[in-house]
Formats: structure tokens, sequence, C-alpha cells
């Protein structure tokens, strides 16, 4: 039996900015016993309640006790007076984990730790991917599944800028904006390995990439003046470390780490709610303000075709900017591991070792041409390693040893 210790405690899930209508799915993802009659489906995915208030974003959550993994009670006791309203300002107090079967970890509350730029962030557990109805959801790519972090980590806490990228010595690629405040653009995945080393010489940390094998300039790509450099590509196994954990120094993400960064211990679609308007015009084109999304990322609405300066946006509950749209961001697992839930239901630091098999790497985050729907912390695409565009650009992290 899932019980709540009191209606006190709940302040929970049901989050979707079309406040009449809300999935059970979230609540209700396997067989429970739902008080409201709309919830009484016995797989609840397709079911929906009609009759929660008009708040945009009702959460709940509480202190539940989960069912051991052989009991056969899946049923959760649930009164009318459990339900409490709370504004999106609130959202970082809420849990906010409803998860579809027992979970086998915690994850630590969420506190903002920032200094010059890098944010601390907590290991623990979450729930990686997304529901199996979140619009824009890749089945494949997005295959839910339980992710362990072991270690603490720093992530930037905007994504590299171009002045960032410029102040290691390296040639600025960017094309569109060209501002020291936006973020650097038109670099492939091996050039953000050459930034995580360059910045790793100069605060004294081991360099986590053996890049000797690699030819050309980094940086020396197509600008707005039409000149074409030789690119910066490599043909090695760059990955110097038994698993990019255990490097001292800066290196990209991991998706694991990444998402889990993204999210900050919330499960909606983004990390304030949920989207409002989710496919595009009917003629294709973008479907305008979406009220929720505009709060946090840069996307074909408020934009212009471009990248924006960092950090104008709203945080999150880590005190990371920007972690949706703006640009894409590169990270480091070979696309083609992913989904991470593939055949487990559950994965401890996931795919910290780079193959050298797969010529893809993923992107996360989406970018400013984006429709409203496509901001979602578990959306990510795959691309070929050497391709870079002014959509793409990063933020590294490291690995704390204490």
């Amino acid at each position: 039996m899932w019980k709540l210790e009191s209606s006190e405690a709940m302040k929970t899930i049901f989050m979707n900015n079309s406040s009449y209508l809300v999935s059970v799915y979230i609540l209700c993802g396997f067989v429970f016993d739902c008080s409201n009659d709309a919830a009484k489906s016995s797989k609840g995915f397709d079911s929906t309640v009609e009759s929660l208030p008009n708040n945009s974003d009702a959460v709940f959550d509480t202190n539940i006790e989960f069912p051991s993994e052989n009991s056969s009670d899946t049923s959760i006791d649930i009164t009318s007076d459990s339900i409490a309203d709370i504004s999106t300002d609130s959202y970082n107090e809420a849990i906010l984990d409803v998860p579809s079967k027992p979970t086998p970890c915690e994850h630590p509350q969420v506190v903002e730790n920032c200094e010059n730029g890098w944010c601390r962030i907590e290991p623990g557990c979450y729930l990686y991917g997304s529901y199996p109805n979140e619009p824009y959801r890749s089945r494949y790519a997005e295959e839910q599944v339980w992710v362990t972090l072991t270690r603490p980590f720093v992530i930037a806490q905007t994504e590299v800028t171009q002045e960032q990228w410029e102040s290691v010595g390296l040639l600025n690629p960017s094309i569109g904006t060209i501002c020291g405040d936006c973020p650097v653009n038109n670099i492939n995945w091996f050039e953000t390995l050459a930034y995580c080393n360059a910045l790793s010489e100069r605060d004294g940390y081991e360099k986590c990439y053996g890049l000797s094998c690699c030819e050309g300039t980094v940086g020396d790509s197509c600008r707005d003046e039409g000149t074409c450099g030789e690119g910066f590509n490599c043909d090695c196994q760059v990955n110097k470390f038994a698993t990019v954990y255990e490097c001292p120094g800066y290196r990209l993400p991991t998706s694991g780490e990444w998402e889990y960064a993204a999210r900050a211990g919330t499960v909606t679609e983004n990390y304030i709610g949920n989207v409002v308007l989710r496919g595009p015009a009917p003629d294709g084109s973008c479907p305008g303000l979406d009220p929720v999304v505009d709060r946090i990322a840069w996307y074909c609405h408020n934009t212009d075709g471009t990248a924006m300066p960092v950090g104008l946006k709203e945080k999150n509950p880590w005190g990371l900017f920007d972690m949706l749209g703006n640009v894409n961001e590169w990270v480091s697992d070979p696309s083609k591991n992913a989904p991470y839930g593939r055949g487990a239901n559950h994965v401890v630091d996931p795919y910290g070792f780079l193959d050298g098999e797969s010529l893809s790497r993923p992107l996360r985050g989406m970018a400013f041409w984006g429709y409203p729907g496509m901001m979602r912390c578990a959306s990510r695409s795959g691309v070929l390693a050497t391709q870079g565009t002014h959509t793409y650009g990063f933020r590294p992290v490291r690995t704390l040893f204490e």
C-alpha cells in the first residue's frame, strides 16, 4: 500500500499547463487504486483528470511508502483534502518524483551552490528519460531508467561564451551574433575537448583527453566572412582515463550528468513545469509565446534566429542558466549507446568510457530555433562528432574528489 503520511504533507505532481487536463499516468502509472473516478483505469496512461483547480502548476509531493519489489499491493491512498495548490515559484520545494516502479535510490535536496561561474551538483539518483506519452518524445532515445551518479561535480553555470573561449587562446569560430557574452558556436565535438584541455592546463588540472592524433586548428572553420579552414578532427581514442568520471580535469558531461543537472530534481518536461504550446503553427512556423518556456529559454518566439547572451533567463534550482534553448550542448557519450534504459532498470555512472567506435555524439537542450514543445529536459539528438553549426555549443564539468 502506498500511504500518505498526512494530507498536509502532500504537495505533489499534477503538472500540465493546460490547467483543465492532467494526465493521470504521472500518478497512476501502473495499477493504482486512485480515488478519482477518472483515474480508475488499470493502466492509467490514457486516463485524464478534468476537475483540477485552475492553477497551471498544481504540484504535489509527499512522504510516500513504496511497495517492496515482491508486493502485489500497488494501491495509493489519496483523499480530496490531500491536494494543495502551489505557485510555479515554489517548484524548488517539491521533490517531484513519482516513479512507475519502486525507486532504488534517492535524489538529494537541491540547493544552489554556485561560485565564480561554477555550480556544485551533489551525487544522487533520478529518473532519466521521459514518460511514455510526453509530447515530442523520442521512443528510442528517451526510455526511462533510474540513473545513479556516485560523484559530485561542478558544471559551468552558463554555456561557454565567446569571451571564455578566446581567453584560452582559441580562434572564435562563431557565426551569427558575435559578442563576448554570447555562447561560442559553430564548434564540433572534438573542439570542445580541446577547450576543456586548455582550461585544465590553465587551472592546473590533469587533462582528460589525449588529442595528439588530432589534425587541424581548433576554431578554424567557416565563418561569416566566407573563409573556411580545415577544421579540427581526431581519428583515435581520445579518452585518457578508464572512465571520464575519473579524470580530475575539465571535460564534457555525460548525458546522464547533463540531464541530472538540467532537471534539478523535477520530473516535468522542463524544470519549472510543462510546455503549453506543443507543436508548430498550422503553417509550420513558430506557434508564438509559450508562458512557461519563455521564462527559462531562448527559442523560436523570442529570438531573431541567432544565439543570445547567456544568463538572462530564469535559472534552474541548481543555479544553472540556459539549460534549454539558446544553443544545443554537446555531451560525451557515444550516441550508439542510447538509450540508457534499454534492457536495464537501474544504471550507475553510465557510459563514462568513450569507445571510439561511434562517429556520432549526442546534443542536449535544444536551440534558439526550436518550438516550445522541444524545450524538454529529456530531448536529445545525435549528430556526427565532426559536425559544427551555429546552433552547437557546450558547457564543461569537472569531477570533485573529496
